[in-house]
Protein backbone atom coordinates (compact mmCIF):
# COMPACT_ATOMS: atom_id res chain seq x y z
CA UNK A 1 0.00 0.00 0.00
CA UNK A 2 0.93 3.22 -0.90
CA UNK A 3 -1.31 5.71 0.53
CA UNK A 4 0.52 6.27 3.54
CA UNK A 5 4.32 6.60 1.92
CA UNK A 6 3.02 9.14 -0.52
CA UNK A 7 6.20 10.40 -2.58
CA UNK A 8 5.50 14.53 -2.00
CA UNK A 9 9.56 15.45 -2.24
CA UNK A 10 10.88 18.86 -1.24
CA UNK A 11 11.17 21.15 1.36
CA UNK A 12 7.98 22.42 1.38
CA UNK A 13 6.54 19.11 0.60
CA UNK A 14 5.84 19.35 -2.73
CA UNK A 15 6.83 17.38 -5.91
CA UNK A 16 6.40 17.74 -9.91
CA UNK A 17 3.54 14.46 -9.81
CA UNK A 18 1.89 12.20 -8.54
CA UNK A 19 1.19 8.59 -9.86
CA UNK A 20 -2.93 7.60 -9.37
CA UNK A 21 -1.45 3.82 -10.00
CA UNK A 22 0.53 4.16 -6.67
CA UNK A 23 -2.80 5.17 -4.88
CA UNK A 24 -4.91 2.13 -5.90
CA UNK A 25 -5.36 -0.54 -3.34
CA UNK A 26 -6.29 -4.28 -3.27
CA UNK A 27 -9.98 -4.53 -2.96
CA UNK A 28 -10.49 -1.27 -4.46
CA UNK A 29 -14.06 -2.04 -6.58
CA UNK A 30 -12.94 0.92 -9.13
CA UNK A 31 -10.27 3.67 -9.42
CA UNK A 32 -12.82 6.23 -7.56
CA UNK A 33 -11.14 5.64 -4.53
CA UNK A 34 -7.53 5.64 -5.72
CA UNK A 35 -8.69 9.24 -7.29
CA UNK A 36 -10.05 10.72 -3.60
CA UNK A 37 -6.80 9.46 -2.32
CA UNK A 38 -4.77 11.37 -4.45
CA UNK A 39 -6.66 14.58 -4.15
CA UNK A 40 -7.20 14.31 -0.42
CA UNK A 41 -3.13 14.34 -0.07
CA UNK A 42 -2.85 17.35 -2.33
CA UNK A 43 -5.81 19.22 -0.86
CA UNK A 44 -4.60 18.98 2.55
CA UNK A 45 -1.07 19.28 1.55
CA UNK A 46 -2.56 22.89 0.32
CA UNK A 47 -4.14 23.14 3.33
CA UNK A 48 -1.48 22.21 5.95
CA UNK A 49 2.04 24.17 3.95
CA UNK A 50 3.35 26.91 5.78
CA UNK A 51 5.69 27.64 2.69
CA UNK A 52 4.49 27.93 -0.62
CA UNK A 53 3.22 24.49 -2.29
CA UNK A 54 3.28 23.76 -5.83
CA UNK A 55 0.80 21.61 -6.94
CA UNK A 56 1.45 18.35 -8.72
CA UNK A 57 0.61 16.98 -11.99
CA UNK A 58 -1.82 14.29 -11.08
CA UNK A 59 -0.51 11.70 -13.77
CA UNK A 60 -2.27 8.94 -15.19
CA UNK A 61 -0.16 5.96 -16.73
CA UNK A 62 -1.48 3.17 -19.19
CA UNK A 63 -1.20 0.69 -17.18
CA UNK A 64 -3.10 -1.73 -19.79
CA UNK A 65 -6.55 -0.91 -18.92
CA UNK A 66 -8.87 1.35 -18.41
CA UNK A 67 -10.10 3.53 -15.28
CA UNK A 68 -13.12 2.96 -14.20
CA UNK A 69 -15.08 5.02 -11.80
CA UNK A 70 -18.23 4.74 -9.62
CA UNK A 71 -18.08 8.60 -9.03
CA UNK A 72 -17.13 12.13 -10.18
CA UNK A 73 -13.46 12.79 -9.78
CA UNK A 74 -13.93 15.89 -7.84
CA UNK A 75 -11.54 18.73 -6.52
CA UNK A 76 -11.80 22.26 -5.49
CA UNK A 77 -7.78 22.99 -5.86
CA UNK A 78 -6.75 23.86 -10.07
CA UNK A 79 -5.41 20.30 -10.67
CA UNK A 80 -3.46 19.12 -13.34
CA UNK A 81 -4.43 15.86 -14.64
CA UNK A 82 -2.07 14.40 -17.10
CA UNK A 83 -2.09 10.88 -18.75
CA UNK A 84 -0.67 8.60 -21.85
CA UNK A 85 -3.29 7.61 -23.65
CA UNK A 86 -5.48 6.35 -21.07
CA UNK A 87 -9.31 6.21 -20.71
CA UNK A 88 -11.40 7.27 -17.81
CA UNK A 89 -14.83 5.66 -18.04
CA UNK A 90 -17.97 6.04 -16.36
CA UNK A 91 -18.99 2.82 -15.36
CA UNK A 92 -22.45 0.87 -14.70
CA UNK A 93 -24.01 2.09 -11.95
CA UNK A 94 -21.81 5.74 -11.45
CA UNK A 95 -24.03 8.17 -9.40
CA UNK A 96 -22.73 12.04 -9.15
CA UNK A 97 -21.79 13.64 -6.46
CA UNK A 98 -24.48 16.19 -3.87
CA UNK A 99 -23.18 19.20 -3.98
CA UNK A 100 -24.34 22.76 -2.42
CA UNK A 101 -26.13 25.43 -4.06
CA UNK A 102 -25.53 28.93 -4.08
CA UNK A 103 -28.97 29.57 -4.34
CA UNK A 104 -30.05 27.33 -1.37
CA UNK A 105 -30.45 23.28 -1.24
CA UNK A 106 -28.17 20.67 -3.06
CA UNK A 107 -27.67 19.12 -6.18
CA UNK A 108 -26.25 16.13 -7.66
CA UNK A 109 -23.57 16.43 -9.98
CA UNK A 110 -22.59 13.71 -12.41
CA UNK A 111 -20.13 15.02 -14.34
CA UNK A 112 -17.31 12.77 -14.20
CA UNK A 113 -14.97 15.67 -13.63
CA UNK A 114 -15.94 18.24 -10.97
CA UNK A 115 -13.86 21.70 -10.43
CA UNK A 116 -15.50 23.72 -7.83
CA UNK A 117 -14.51 25.26 -4.48
CA UNK A 118 -17.56 26.29 -2.48
CA UNK A 119 -21.25 26.11 -3.32
CA UNK A 120 -22.28 25.84 -7.35
CA UNK A 121 -23.20 28.99 -8.91
CA UNK A 122 -21.60 31.14 -6.92
CA UNK A 123 -20.13 34.75 -7.79
CA UNK A 124 -18.38 35.11 -5.35
CA UNK A 125 -15.31 34.01 -3.31
CA UNK A 126 -11.99 32.82 -4.58
CA UNK A 127 -11.18 32.06 -8.28
CA UNK A 128 -8.23 29.18 -8.69
CA UNK A 129 -5.88 29.27 -11.34
CA UNK A 130 -4.36 26.93 -13.92
CA UNK A 131 -6.61 23.63 -13.86
CA UNK A 132 -5.85 21.43 -16.77
CA UNK A 133 -7.31 17.96 -18.30
CA UNK A 134 -4.54 16.90 -20.25
CA UNK A 135 -4.36 15.32 -24.10
CA UNK A 136 -3.70 11.65 -23.29
CA UNK A 137 -6.78 11.30 -21.70
CA UNK A 138 -10.36 10.32 -22.54
CA UNK A 139 -13.45 10.36 -20.61
CA UNK A 140 -15.80 8.11 -21.41
CA UNK A 141 -19.56 9.31 -20.03
CA UNK A 142 -20.67 5.99 -22.12
CA UNK A 143 -24.28 7.71 -21.77
CA UNK A 144 -24.32 7.93 -17.75
CA UNK A 145 -22.30 10.30 -16.39
CA UNK A 146 -24.10 13.67 -17.14
CA UNK A 147 -21.26 15.73 -18.37
CA UNK A 148 -17.53 15.18 -18.94
CA UNK A 149 -16.14 18.10 -16.67
CA UNK A 150 -18.05 20.85 -15.09
CA UNK A 151 -15.73 23.54 -13.89
CA UNK A 152 -16.45 26.61 -11.84
CA UNK A 153 -14.47 29.68 -10.15
CA UNK A 154 -11.45 28.13 -12.33
CA UNK A 155 -9.27 30.63 -14.90
CA UNK A 156 -6.89 30.18 -17.50
CA UNK A 157 -7.66 26.60 -17.05
CA UNK A 158 -7.15 24.46 -20.53
CA UNK A 159 -8.60 21.73 -21.63
CA UNK A 160 -7.00 19.47 -24.54
CA UNK A 161 -9.03 15.94 -23.51
CA UNK A 162 -11.16 13.84 -25.55
CA UNK A 163 -14.81 13.57 -24.42
CA UNK A 164 -17.27 10.62 -25.68
CA UNK A 165 -20.56 10.09 -25.01
CA UNK A 166 -21.88 12.62 -22.32
CA UNK A 167 -25.45 12.08 -21.30
CA UNK A 168 -25.73 16.32 -21.49
CA UNK A 169 -22.63 18.13 -22.42
CA UNK A 170 -19.00 17.20 -22.86
CA UNK A 171 -17.71 20.53 -20.78
CA UNK A 172 -20.08 22.49 -18.71
CA UNK A 173 -18.33 25.87 -17.28
CA UNK A 174 -19.80 27.87 -14.54
CA UNK A 175 -19.60 31.40 -12.90
CA UNK A 176 -15.72 33.03 -13.25
CA UNK A 177 -14.05 31.01 -15.81
CA UNK A 178 -11.88 33.57 -18.05
CA UNK A 179 -9.05 33.16 -19.61
CA UNK A 180 -9.91 29.25 -20.40
CA UNK A 181 -8.45 27.30 -23.57
CA UNK A 182 -8.72 24.16 -25.20
CA UNK A 183 -6.56 23.15 -27.71
CA UNK A 184 -7.09 20.36 -30.61
CA UNK A 185 -10.33 18.89 -28.20
CA UNK A 186 -12.66 16.76 -29.14
CA UNK A 187 -16.13 15.71 -28.17
CA UNK A 188 -18.23 13.21 -29.66
CA UNK A 189 -21.59 12.08 -29.56
CA UNK A 190 -23.27 14.36 -26.89
CA UNK A 191 -26.65 14.12 -26.05
CA UNK A 192 -27.23 18.01 -25.84
CA UNK A 193 -23.87 20.24 -26.09
CA UNK A 194 -20.22 20.12 -26.55
CA UNK A 195 -19.52 23.51 -24.64
CA UNK A 196 -22.31 24.97 -22.92
CA UNK A 197 -21.30 28.45 -20.91
CA UNK A 198 -23.63 29.08 -17.98
CA UNK A 199 -25.10 31.91 -16.52
CA UNK A 200 -22.06 34.66 -15.12
CA UNK A 201 -19.40 31.98 -16.77
CA UNK A 202 -17.44 35.21 -18.30
CA UNK A 203 -15.39 33.43 -20.75
CA UNK A 204 -13.44 36.39 -21.39
CA UNK A 205 -10.43 36.05 -23.75
CA UNK A 206 -11.36 32.23 -24.11
CA UNK A 207 -9.57 30.29 -27.12
CA UNK A 208 -10.75 26.91 -28.48
CA UNK A 209 -8.26 25.87 -31.20
CA UNK A 210 -9.14 23.13 -33.96
CA UNK A 211 -12.05 21.43 -32.31
CA UNK A 212 -13.57 18.62 -33.23
CA UNK A 213 -17.23 18.67 -32.06
CA UNK A 214 -19.78 15.84 -33.43
CA UNK A 215 -22.84 15.09 -32.16
CA UNK A 216 -22.85 12.16 -34.33
CA UNK A 217 -26.84 13.08 -35.55
CA UNK A 218 -27.33 11.46 -32.11
CA UNK A 219 -29.45 14.14 -30.61
CA UNK A 220 -26.96 16.52 -29.91
CA UNK A 221 -28.85 20.30 -29.63
CA UNK A 222 -25.19 22.33 -30.53
CA UNK A 223 -21.92 22.82 -30.69
CA UNK A 224 -21.48 25.36 -28.14
CA UNK A 225 -24.34 27.13 -26.33
CA UNK A 226 -23.78 30.47 -24.50
CA UNK A 227 -26.79 30.64 -22.06
CA UNK A 228 -28.20 33.77 -20.93
CA UNK A 229 -26.03 36.21 -19.00
CA UNK A 230 -23.22 33.95 -19.51
CA UNK A 231 -21.35 37.55 -20.40
CA UNK A 232 -19.05 35.53 -22.27
CA UNK A 233 -16.78 38.35 -24.17
CA UNK A 234 -13.89 37.84 -27.10
CA UNK A 235 -14.70 34.33 -27.41
CA UNK A 236 -12.44 32.74 -30.48
CA UNK A 237 -12.79 29.73 -32.14
CA UNK A 238 -10.46 29.12 -34.55
CA UNK A 239 -10.61 25.71 -37.23
CA UNK A 240 -11.42 22.10 -36.63
CA UNK A 241 -14.89 21.13 -37.19
CA UNK A 242 -18.40 21.15 -35.32
CA UNK A 243 -20.92 18.46 -37.22
CA UNK A 244 -23.41 16.42 -36.98
CA UNK A 245 -25.85 18.58 -34.44
CA UNK A 246 -28.78 20.30 -34.93
CA UNK A 247 -27.04 23.99 -34.47
CA UNK A 248 -23.49 24.70 -34.65
CA UNK A 249 -24.09 27.59 -32.33
CA UNK A 250 -26.27 29.29 -29.98
CA UNK A 251 -26.00 32.50 -28.31
CA UNK A 252 -28.34 33.98 -25.73
CA UNK A 253 -28.62 37.66 -24.16
CA UNK A 254 -25.95 38.90 -22.75
CA UNK A 255 -23.05 37.60 -24.62
CA UNK A 256 -20.71 39.21 -27.49
CA UNK A 257 -18.27 39.52 -28.79
CA UNK A 258 -17.74 36.20 -29.84
CA UNK A 259 -15.34 34.77 -33.15
CA UNK A 260 -15.67 32.00 -35.24
CA UNK A 261 -12.32 31.73 -37.88
CA UNK A 262 -12.00 28.40 -40.15
CA UNK A 263 -14.44 26.99 -38.60
CA UNK A 264 -16.14 23.76 -40.46
CA UNK A 265 -19.77 24.08 -39.80
CA UNK A 266 -21.16 20.68 -41.41
CA UNK A 267 -24.11 19.14 -41.55
CA UNK A 268 -25.95 20.91 -38.81
CA UNK A 269 -29.53 19.79 -39.08
CA UNK A 270 -31.37 23.04 -38.88
CA UNK A 271 -28.83 26.49 -38.32
CA UNK A 272 -25.05 26.96 -37.99
CA UNK A 273 -25.83 29.73 -35.86
CA UNK A 274 -29.02 31.26 -34.01
CA UNK A 275 -28.66 34.46 -31.47
CA UNK A 276 -31.19 35.16 -30.02
CA UNK A 277 -32.88 37.08 -27.13
CA UNK A 278 -36.04 35.68 -26.67
CA UNK A 279 -37.09 38.01 -24.24
CA UNK A 280 -37.12 41.21 -26.18
CA UNK A 281 -35.04 42.85 -23.77
CA UNK A 282 -33.27 45.01 -25.41
CA UNK A 283 -29.87 43.34 -24.62
CA UNK A 284 -28.21 43.11 -28.25
CA UNK A 285 -26.12 39.95 -28.75
CA UNK A 286 -23.32 40.34 -30.77
CA UNK A 287 -21.07 40.84 -32.36
CA UNK A 288 -20.64 37.42 -33.61
CA UNK A 289 -18.41 36.79 -36.44
CA UNK A 290 -18.10 34.77 -38.73
CA UNK A 291 -14.79 34.52 -40.86
CA UNK A 292 -13.62 32.15 -43.75
CA UNK A 293 -15.97 29.13 -42.67
CA UNK A 294 -17.95 26.72 -44.31
CA UNK A 295 -21.70 27.06 -43.33
CA UNK A 296 -23.94 24.13 -44.14
CA UNK A 297 -27.47 23.62 -42.81
CA UNK A 298 -29.92 20.83 -43.62
CA UNK A 299 -33.43 22.26 -43.00
CA UNK A 300 -33.92 25.65 -41.94
CA UNK A 301 -31.50 28.51 -41.97
CA UNK A 302 -27.56 29.06 -41.69
CA UNK A 303 -27.68 32.01 -40.42
CA UNK A 304 -30.24 34.01 -37.44
CA UNK A 305 -30.40 36.85 -35.78
CA UNK A 306 -32.94 38.47 -33.24
CA UNK A 307 -31.88 41.10 -31.33
CA UNK A 308 -28.02 40.18 -32.52
CA UNK A 309 -25.29 41.83 -35.04
CA UNK A 310 -23.95 39.22 -37.13
CA UNK A 311 -21.33 39.67 -39.39
CA UNK A 312 -20.37 36.86 -42.14
CA UNK A 313 -17.54 37.00 -44.12
CA UNK A 314 -15.70 35.04 -46.85
CA UNK A 315 -17.43 32.52 -46.23
CA UNK A 316 -18.72 29.39 -47.96
CA UNK A 317 -22.43 29.02 -48.25
CA UNK A 318 -23.15 25.22 -48.92
CA UNK A 319 -27.00 24.85 -50.84
CA UNK A 320 -29.62 22.83 -48.86
CA UNK A 321 -31.05 25.40 -46.78
CA UNK A 322 -31.73 29.27 -46.66
CA UNK A 323 -28.90 31.55 -46.10
CA UNK A 324 -29.41 34.47 -43.75
CA UNK A 325 -33.00 35.37 -41.99
CA UNK A 326 -33.83 37.43 -38.89
CA UNK A 327 -37.15 37.80 -36.94
CA UNK A 328 -39.95 39.66 -38.41
CA UNK A 329 -39.39 42.80 -36.30
CA UNK A 330 -36.18 43.71 -37.42
CA UNK A 331 -33.91 43.48 -33.92
CA UNK A 332 -31.56 41.75 -35.98
CA UNK A 333 -28.89 42.43 -38.45
CA UNK A 334 -26.55 40.25 -40.34
CA UNK A 335 -23.84 41.81 -42.38
CA UNK A 336 -22.42 39.29 -45.51
CA UNK A 337 -19.44 40.27 -47.34
CA UNK A 338 -17.25 38.48 -49.96
CA UNK A 339 -18.97 34.91 -49.59
CA UNK A 340 -18.91 32.40 -52.00
CA UNK A 341 -23.06 31.21 -52.28
CA UNK A 342 -22.97 27.74 -53.79
CA UNK A 343 -26.52 27.85 -54.33
CA UNK A 344 -26.63 31.45 -55.36
CA UNK A 345 -28.15 33.81 -52.72
CA UNK A 346 -30.85 32.42 -51.14
CA UNK A 347 -32.69 34.50 -48.29
CA UNK A 348 -35.34 33.39 -46.18
CA UNK A 349 -38.70 35.73 -45.97
CA UNK A 350 -37.33 37.72 -42.91
CA UNK A 351 -34.08 39.33 -43.02
CA UNK A 352 -32.53 42.30 -42.03
CA UNK A 353 -29.38 41.89 -43.96
CA UNK A 354 -26.41 44.24 -45.73
CA UNK A 355 -24.86 42.31 -48.61
CA UNK A 356 -21.88 43.91 -50.17
CA UNK A 357 -19.20 42.14 -52.45
CA UNK A 358 -15.97 43.32 -53.63
CA UNK A 359 -15.36 42.58 -57.71
CA UNK A 360 -12.00 43.97 -58.80
CA UNK A 361 -12.58 47.82 -58.12
CA UNK A 362 -16.70 47.74 -58.36
CA UNK A 363 -17.95 47.30 -54.18
CA UNK A 364 -22.21 46.23 -54.35
CA UNK A 365 -24.22 46.87 -51.51
CA UNK A 366 -27.31 45.24 -50.91
CA UNK A 367 -29.68 46.20 -47.92
CA UNK A 368 -33.20 42.97 -47.82
CA UNK A 369 -36.23 44.23 -45.89
CA UNK A 370 -37.32 42.23 -42.72
CA UNK A 371 -40.84 42.00 -43.64
CA UNK A 372 -43.50 42.78 -45.95
CA UNK A 373 -45.46 45.86 -43.70
CA UNK A 374 -48.57 47.64 -45.02
CA UNK A 375 -46.40 50.59 -43.05
CA UNK A 376 -42.90 52.27 -44.67
CA UNK A 377 -40.00 50.00 -43.01
CA UNK A 378 -36.59 51.59 -42.84
CA UNK A 379 -34.31 49.23 -45.08
CA UNK A 380 -31.49 51.74 -43.80
CA UNK A 381 -31.35 55.09 -41.43
CA UNK A 382 -28.82 57.32 -40.74
CA UNK A 383 -29.38 60.08 -38.05
CA UNK A 384 -27.00 62.80 -36.45
CA UNK A 385 -27.75 63.80 -33.06
CA UNK A 386 -27.04 66.62 -31.00
CA UNK A 387 -26.42 64.87 -27.83
CA UNK A 388 -26.01 61.37 -27.35
CA UNK A 389 -28.96 59.75 -26.00
CA UNK A 390 -31.16 62.56 -27.49
CA UNK A 391 -33.26 61.45 -29.69
CA UNK A 392 -35.08 64.34 -30.71
CA UNK A 393 -32.17 66.40 -31.26
CA UNK A 394 -31.45 65.17 -34.70
CA UNK A 395 -29.40 67.84 -37.33
CA UNK A 396 -29.39 65.86 -40.29
CA UNK A 397 -29.59 62.18 -41.74
CA UNK A 398 -30.37 60.46 -44.45
CA UNK A 399 -33.08 57.29 -45.08
CA UNK A 400 -34.32 54.38 -47.63
CA UNK A 401 -37.73 53.12 -46.68
CA UNK A 402 -39.89 50.59 -48.53
CA UNK A 403 -43.27 49.55 -47.70
CA UNK A 404 -45.82 46.37 -49.37
CA UNK A 405 -48.85 47.25 -51.15
CA UNK A 406 -51.71 45.17 -50.93
CA UNK A 407 -53.22 44.57 -54.83
CA UNK A 408 -53.17 42.50 -57.78
CA UNK A 409 -49.93 44.19 -58.83
CA UNK A 410 -48.31 43.13 -55.50
CA UNK A 411 -46.31 46.12 -55.71
CA UNK A 412 -43.51 47.35 -53.33
CA UNK A 413 -43.18 51.16 -53.13
CA UNK A 414 -40.55 53.47 -51.72
CA UNK A 415 -38.96 56.65 -50.72
CA UNK A 416 -35.46 58.08 -49.85
CA UNK A 417 -35.27 61.38 -47.54
CA UNK A 418 -32.05 63.13 -47.40
CA UNK A 419 -32.37 66.16 -44.81
CA UNK A 420 -31.23 69.01 -41.97
CA UNK A 421 -33.09 70.55 -40.17
CA UNK A 422 -32.65 73.11 -37.09
CA UNK A 423 -33.39 72.43 -33.48
CA UNK A 424 -34.99 75.22 -30.81
CA UNK A 425 -33.75 74.05 -28.16
CA UNK A 426 -35.22 76.59 -25.56
CA UNK A 427 -38.23 78.04 -27.60
CA UNK A 428 -39.68 75.09 -28.61
CA UNK A 429 -38.20 71.64 -27.28
CA UNK A 430 -38.31 68.14 -28.74
CA UNK A 431 -39.61 70.30 -32.15
CA UNK A 432 -37.71 70.23 -35.41
CA UNK A 433 -37.91 73.58 -37.46
CA UNK A 434 -36.91 74.88 -40.67
CA UNK A 435 -36.63 71.27 -41.96
CA UNK A 436 -34.89 71.22 -45.51
CA UNK A 437 -34.57 68.06 -47.78
CA UNK A 438 -35.59 66.48 -50.51
CA UNK A 439 -37.41 63.06 -50.83
CA UNK A 440 -37.56 60.52 -53.49
CA UNK A 441 -40.99 58.77 -53.38
CA UNK A 442 -42.97 56.60 -55.40
CA UNK A 443 -45.60 56.33 -52.79
CA UNK A 444 -49.12 57.48 -53.37
CA UNK A 445 -49.20 57.41 -56.83
CA UNK A 446 -46.36 59.99 -57.05
CA UNK A 447 -43.29 59.48 -59.15
CA UNK A 448 -41.54 62.79 -58.12
CA UNK A 449 -37.81 64.39 -56.99
CA UNK A 450 -39.59 66.57 -54.35
CA UNK A 451 -39.06 69.02 -50.95
CA UNK A 452 -39.63 67.26 -47.51
CA UNK A 453 -42.00 70.98 -46.64
CA UNK A 454 -44.03 72.44 -49.38
CA UNK A 455 -43.07 75.69 -50.48
CA UNK A 456 -40.15 76.04 -47.89
CA UNK A 457 -37.21 75.35 -49.83
CA UNK A 458 -35.34 76.73 -52.53
CA UNK A 459 -33.54 75.51 -55.68
CA UNK A 460 -29.99 77.21 -55.76
CA UNK A 461 -29.69 80.13 -53.78
CA UNK A 462 -28.28 83.92 -54.67
CA UNK A 463 -24.34 83.11 -54.58
CA UNK A 464 -25.12 78.93 -55.31
CA UNK A 465 -26.60 79.36 -58.22
CA UNK A 466 -27.06 75.99 -60.51
CA UNK A 467 -25.45 76.34 -64.05
CA UNK A 468 -28.17 75.30 -66.16
CA UNK A 469 -30.86 72.31 -66.09
CA UNK A 470 -32.64 70.35 -68.85
CA UNK A 471 -36.61 69.05 -68.62
CA UNK A 472 -38.70 67.12 -71.30
CA UNK A 473 -41.52 70.06 -70.45
CA UNK A 474 -41.66 73.05 -69.11
CA UNK A 475 -42.02 74.06 -65.14
CA UNK A 476 -45.58 74.24 -63.68
CA UNK A 477 -46.21 76.57 -61.32
CA UNK A 478 -48.81 76.84 -58.22
CA UNK A 479 -51.51 79.21 -59.60
CA UNK A 480 -54.51 78.63 -57.44
CA UNK A 481 -56.69 81.63 -56.99
CA UNK A 482 -57.24 79.82 -53.34
CA UNK A 483 -53.88 80.93 -52.31
CA UNK A 484 -53.81 84.63 -53.39
CA UNK A 485 -55.32 88.38 -52.12
CA UNK A 486 -55.66 91.75 -53.40
CA UNK A 487 -55.93 91.01 -56.43
CA UNK A 488 -56.29 94.16 -58.72
CA UNK A 489 -55.53 95.32 -61.98
CA UNK A 490 -52.12 97.23 -62.58
CA UNK A 491 -51.96 100.96 -62.64
CA UNK A 492 -51.03 103.69 -65.44
CA UNK A 493 -47.57 104.04 -63.74
CA UNK A 494 -47.16 100.39 -63.36
CA UNK A 495 -47.84 100.41 -67.38
CA UNK A 496 -45.22 102.91 -67.90
CA UNK A 497 -42.90 100.97 -65.92
CA UNK A 498 -43.38 98.13 -68.06
CA UNK A 499 -43.68 100.03 -71.42
CA UNK A 500 -39.58 100.70 -70.59
CA UNK A 501 -39.49 97.35 -69.60
CA UNK A 502 -40.36 96.18 -72.87
CA UNK A 503 -37.22 98.24 -74.12
CA UNK A 504 -35.16 97.21 -71.48
CA UNK A 505 -35.01 93.50 -73.11
CA UNK A 506 -33.57 94.50 -75.99
CA UNK A 507 -29.99 93.87 -74.66
CA UNK A 508 -27.74 90.95 -75.45
CA UNK A 509 -24.45 90.18 -73.19
CA UNK A 510 -21.88 87.59 -72.62
CA UNK A 511 -21.46 86.36 -68.60
CA UNK A 512 -18.52 87.05 -67.10
CA UNK A 513 -17.55 83.58 -65.99
CA UNK A 514 -17.97 82.51 -69.66
CA UNK A 515 -16.02 84.92 -70.96
CA UNK A 516 -13.29 84.18 -68.42
CA UNK A 517 -13.38 80.43 -69.27
CA UNK A 518 -14.20 80.46 -73.25
CA UNK A 519 -13.00 84.00 -74.10
CA UNK A 520 -14.19 85.10 -77.73
CA UNK A 521 -16.15 81.47 -78.08
CA UNK A 522 -18.55 82.71 -75.13
CA UNK A 523 -22.32 83.00 -76.12
CA UNK A 524 -24.37 86.04 -76.37
CA UNK A 525 -27.78 85.91 -74.35
CA UNK A 526 -31.05 87.81 -74.37
CA UNK A 527 -32.58 89.65 -71.56
CA UNK A 528 -31.38 92.51 -69.72
CA UNK A 529 -29.93 93.70 -66.33
CA UNK A 530 -31.77 93.66 -62.73
CA UNK A 531 -30.20 97.70 -62.18
CA UNK A 532 -32.14 98.97 -65.38
CA UNK A 533 -35.31 97.36 -64.17
CA UNK A 534 -34.92 99.28 -60.74
CA UNK A 535 -34.16 102.69 -62.88
CA UNK A 536 -37.39 102.38 -64.83
CA UNK A 537 -39.04 101.87 -61.38
CA UNK A 538 -37.73 104.85 -59.76
CA UNK A 539 -38.25 106.56 -62.95
CA UNK A 540 -41.74 106.58 -62.39
CA UNK A 541 -41.88 107.22 -58.31
CA UNK A 542 -41.82 103.39 -57.36
CA UNK A 543 -39.38 101.12 -55.73
CA UNK A 544 -38.86 98.00 -57.89
CA UNK A 545 -38.26 96.23 -54.39
CA UNK A 546 -41.80 96.19 -53.78
CA UNK A 547 -41.97 94.33 -56.94
CA UNK A 548 -41.10 90.19 -56.96
CA UNK A 549 -39.11 91.47 -60.69
CA UNK A 550 -36.19 92.17 -59.29
CA UNK A 551 -34.57 91.05 -55.50
CA UNK A 552 -31.39 92.11 -53.88
CA UNK A 553 -29.84 89.19 -52.10
CA UNK A 554 -26.42 89.20 -49.84
CA UNK A 555 -24.97 86.48 -48.08
CA UNK A 556 -22.00 86.13 -44.89
CA UNK A 557 -18.56 84.62 -45.73
CA UNK A 558 -19.08 80.83 -45.27
CA UNK A 559 -15.63 79.40 -43.66
CA UNK A 560 -14.89 76.05 -45.09
CA UNK A 561 -14.98 72.96 -43.64
CA UNK A 562 -12.05 70.49 -43.25
CA UNK A 563 -10.80 66.84 -41.40
CA UNK A 564 -8.64 66.75 -38.88
CA UNK A 565 -5.52 66.40 -41.10
CA UNK A 566 -6.67 70.30 -42.23
CA UNK A 567 -7.76 68.81 -45.75
CA UNK A 568 -10.99 70.73 -46.82
CA UNK A 569 -13.31 68.52 -47.46
CA UNK A 570 -16.12 71.49 -48.31
CA UNK A 571 -14.73 74.93 -49.64
CA UNK A 572 -16.00 78.28 -48.56
CA UNK A 573 -17.33 81.21 -50.35
CA UNK A 574 -16.85 84.51 -49.45
CA UNK A 575 -19.25 87.63 -48.58
CA UNK A 576 -20.79 88.86 -51.52
CA UNK A 577 -24.39 90.56 -52.98
CA UNK A 578 -26.36 90.08 -55.92
CA UNK A 579 -29.36 91.33 -58.34
CA UNK A 580 -31.53 88.98 -59.63
CA UNK A 581 -34.45 88.94 -62.17
CA UNK A 582 -37.66 87.14 -62.09
CA UNK A 583 -37.91 86.75 -66.14
CA UNK A 584 -41.56 85.30 -65.97
CA UNK A 585 -43.06 87.76 -63.83
CA UNK A 586 -40.89 90.58 -65.85
CA UNK A 587 -42.59 88.81 -69.44
CA UNK A 588 -45.65 88.77 -68.05
CA UNK A 589 -45.30 92.93 -66.54
CA UNK A 590 -44.44 93.48 -70.38
CA UNK A 591 -47.37 91.67 -71.98
CA UNK A 592 -49.94 93.70 -70.25
CA UNK A 593 -48.80 96.85 -72.26
CA UNK A 594 -49.12 94.75 -75.29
Amino acid sequence: MHYETASLTGSNGSCERIEVTDYFQPGDASWSDAFDRVIAVVESRAVAGTEQYTLPDIFLPDHGADYGIFRPISTRLPLKFKGEGVRVVALQGFAGKTIPLAAGGTEVNSSMMIFLDGDKGSTTGVVRNGAAVGKGITLDCRDTAYNGIYMERMTYATIDCEIQFPADSGVQIGPHCWGMSMYSPVIENFSNYAVRCLPHSACNGMSIVNPRFWGEFKTGNAGILFDKDAECNGFHVSGGFIEKVNYGVIVAAGNGPIVFTGVDFEQCQVSVVRAATGDFTGKVIGPITLENCFLHSISAVKVYADEAIIHVRGCRLFPDSFDFETDSFGRGVIHASNNRYDAGFVNAPNANLVFDDCSGLTRNIWNYLPNRSNNFYPALDVRNFQFPGAKFLQSSGFNFYSNHVDGPAGQTVSRSDWWVSEYHHKTSPGVLNKIIGVRLANDAGQNSFQPMVNNATTCGAPGASWAGGSTQVAFTVVSDEREKQQLQEISDVERRVAAKCKLLLGLKYKLNDQVAKLGDKAKWHFGTSAQRVIAAFEAEGLDAMDYSVVEYHEWDEIEPVTDKEGTITLPGQPAGNVYTVNYEELQAFVLSVI
